[in-house]
């Protein structure tokens, strides 16, 4: 039942409660009424009857009042909508400052809490107690227990495997000065020295020496990846080499080989190079 249909029985009860409760002075006999909603719904329709007085059940309801209707034609207060928004006048002009609790007043403990004891300071093995924190001022965070590690030196697996494992002096050293049983790792065979110079400066090569040799009454300069101690290590270095070395095709050779064709070639050409 809805909120009106259940407002109008009410007021039908009560008309008919006024009616049966209503003494007539005039007549004797007490007459008790019942009044309901009549057909057209435009007024009301009474009976004499004890019976339904006593115990109103009415038939017919009061119409429901119509709704009102929506006009949709009527625009939006877009204006009111999207306007700024107002102050509320009870709030204060101004932003109120609030107190802070004074440290050097005595704290009562709450009701029912245990006060904690505070550390001896007799006592070495009681930690030492923090400073109490000025008025107004933010207590530092707790310590953290993971923090950030520093960042890390560069390991040697971020160098390149055909550096790491090649052989280093401690001063710059002819090739020809080297142990004989080491091996080097040769590549290219150009001309003139100005190619190989442009090669090594086009794919930005560092750490590459270079050597005149002679092969086949033919002199040729070619480019010397590194020299090794051992042949597995020659080897291990000519798989692992990165762009561009790798698109190249290099030649393991022993270093009294290399040396040897270096020797030829300065006697071919009469001049000491490299």
């Amino acid at each position: 039942m809805s909120i009106r249909r259940f407002v109008a029985v009410l007021a039908i009860l009560a008309l008919s409660a006024g009616c049966s409760g209503r003494n007539n002075t005039t007549n004797p006999e007490n007459e008790q009424w019942f009044c309901q909603s009549n057909e057209l719904g435009d007024g009301w329709e009474c009976v004499q009857d004890a019976n339904l007085a006593q115990v109103p059940v009415p038939t017919r309801m009061p119409p429901e009042p119509e709704p009102e209707p929506v006009n949709l034609d009527d625009p939006l207060d877009l204006d009111a909508l999207t306007g700024p928004l107002q102050r509320n006048p009870n709030l204060p002009a101004e932003p109120m400052a609030v107190p802070l609790p004074d440290a050097s007043a005595p704290q009562t403990p709450a009701p029912g809490s245990q006060p904690t004891p505070a550390a001896s300071v007799s006592d070495p093995d009681s930690p030492p107690a923090a400073p109490d924190p000025q008025p107004g001022s933010v207590p530092p965070p707790p310590e953290m227990t993971d923090r950030a590690a520093p960042p890390a030196a560069p390991s040697s697996s971020q160098v390149p495997k055909h550096i790491a494992l090649a052989y280093v002096t401690p001063e710059p050293t002819p090739i020809l000065q080297l142990p004989a049983d080491y091996y080097a790792l040769q590549m290219l065979a150009m001309n003139s020295t100005e190619e190989i110079e442009t090669y090594i400066n086009d794919n930005d090569l560092k750490g590459m020496a270079g050597a005149r040799i002679e092969d086949e009454g033919q002199i040729y300069y070619v480019l010397i990846v590194g020299i090794y101690e051992t042949f597995a290590r020659a080897q291990e270095a000519s798989e692992a080499l990165p762009p561009p070395l790798n698109d190249v095709e290099v030649w393991i050779r022993p270093l009294d080989s290399l040396q040897q064709a270096i020797i030829r070639a300065d006697d071919l050409s009469g001049s000491t190079r490299y």
